[in-house]
């Protein structure tokens, strides 16, 4: 039975990680009253890489949690026939991870 033993501050010597997150309060309306106050959110995002001598990797997630939050909403009548008023809202960006690759001169 062969047994893997990770030593965890040799691990931590190679890598970064940088946790972060962002936290929006609520907005208040802006001068047009008939926009909508929006709600505070958190957002969790993390990247772990490694620097070397002119270069460095990092992967990287934002809102690792997958939220749904509003960046932007207004009312406005758009829809015939009596065009009553109805809240538009813009939603903040999905989970996203990815990859970047740094060279330095």
């Amino acid at each position: 039975m062969a047994v893997l033993v990770v030593d965890a501050s040799a691990i931590a010597a190679l890598l970064f990680v940088e946790p972060e997150a962002d936290a929006v309060a609520e907005r208040l309306r802006e001068a047009d009253l008939s926009a909508p106050q929006l709600l505070a959110y958190e957002l969790a995002n993390v990247s772990v890489g490694r620097d070397f001598d002119s270069w460095s990797v990092k992967l990287w997630a934002q809102n690792l949690l997958d939220e749904e939050y509003f960046v932007r909403g207004f009312y406005f009548g758009n829809e015939p026939p009596d065009f009553a008023p109805k809240l538009y809202t813009r939603l903040g960006d999905p989970r996203q991870y990815g990859v970047t690759l740094s060279y330095r001169l």
